[in-house]
């Protein structure tokens, strides 16, 4: 029962913060004393070089972009420091539970745990805004292609955050001060989806319309933070889900594109087999590592035979999560969300 009220109270900690900064609306501007306030409508002219092989959209903000793209660029910053901030509160006083004491109950935060989950918390975002700044720095500088970039983006962002997650303390807690990192990222991306941040937007999305920072991407790092809050150390699911959503979805598109244009399967001429194959051989590989990294052993539940091995249920996850991928779904169904999800699934009944 702490457990339950303990992360209650921790989700409201994190909302609370972060809503307590974030008082204006993304891709408006803030008023600054002593400032004048322009339009917050935005417009940018964008051009499509006439080059056969040119693949570099450039969009040329105008004036307002600037004015809103400089304001807008604490509010992330803000919002991370409030969440963070509100958590430490929440530790310090009891709302936020802290290690297990093994008789089914925690014991308090300690100041030593909390100042190591706030180091953990910054180190990580800032290593995770540095990732992605470098990788739309590259596309908007033509050094890599968008799309690449994108899945680039796309496949190691959360395996490379999962790898730090030993960083952050033993405490029940502490996976709320990762999760504070995720709801950063969403909120970023919804200030991109609304035309706040056009690097962002031009990495993230296929086309370089902002409003596509609101689909995958967006669901991408929603399912990462229930991953967290859900799963986090204690549970191979989450390891799991992530890898199918990261490196398997993202390495099927970006070898898919280079080695399977003479192998597209029959029933979807938009899947190949070689990126079907990256794909389970990519999230199979990476869930295996990041389980090692965090010490989760993968122990079969009593709904599959007990001798069975749980190396070979992992790569029986992997295959039916690859097959879910290359399914046809059309535009009623969104396979960023089936994926991760139908893994989680399968990971939850193979394993206890």
């Amino acid at each position: 029962m702490h457990k339950q009220r303990g992360t209650v109270a921790a989700l409201l900690f994190l909302l609370v913060g972060a809503s307590a900064f974030a008082t204006v609306p993304a891709g408006h501007a803030l008023k600054i004393p002593g400032s004048s306030t322009k339009s917050t409508t935005t417009t940018t002219t964008t051009s499509l070089s006439s080059r056969p092989n040119s693949f570099l959209l450039r969009a040329t903000p105008d004036d307002t972009d600037s004015e809103n793209n400089s304001n807008n660029k604490w509010l992330v910053p803000g919002i991370a420091l409030a969440s963070v901030v509100s958590l430490s509160l929440a530790a310090k006083i009891g709302a936020l539970p802290g290690p297990p004491n093994g008789s089914g109950s925690f014991d308090p935060y300690t100041d030593a745990m909390i100042l190591q989950d706030v180091g953990a918390t910054l180190l990580t975002g800032t290593l995770g805004y540095i990732f992605v700044k470098a990788n739309t720095w590259a596309a908007e500088k033509g050094y890599v292609n968008p799309k690449d970039s994108r899945k680039i983006i796309h496949t190691l962002s959360a395996p490379l955050f999962v790898v730090f997650w030993p960083l952050f303390s033993t405490a029940f807690g502490a996976r709320f001060f990762a999760a504070s990192v995720s709801l950063a990222n969403a909120c970023r991306l919804y200030i991109a989806g609304s035309g706040g941040d056009k690097s962002l937007a031009f990495a993230v999305s296929r086309s370089g319309d902002s409003k596509e920072a609101l689909g995958g991407p967006f669901l991408y790092v929603i399912i990462l933070f229930a991953s967290i809050v859900l799963a986090w150390r204690d549970s191979p699911v989450g390891v799991i889900a992530l890898s199918a959503m990261a490196a398997g979805d993202g390495l099927a598109d970006l070898l898919g594109r280079r080695y399977g244009a003479n192998n597209k399967w029959f029933f979807n001429r938009d899947k190949s087999m070689a990126g079907t194959l990256a794909f389970f051989v990519g999230s199979t590989l990476c869930a295996w590592i990041l389980l090692q990294v965090l010490w989760i052993d993968l122990l079969p539940s009593s709904l599959v035979p007990a001798d069975t091995s749980p190396e070979l249920l992992l790569c029986a996850i992997m295959l039916a999560s690859s097959i879910l991928e290359v399914v046809p779904w059309g535009k009623l169904v969104d396979d960023n969300w089936v994926v991760p999800l139908g893994a989680a699934v399968m990971a939850a009944v193979a394993f206890s």
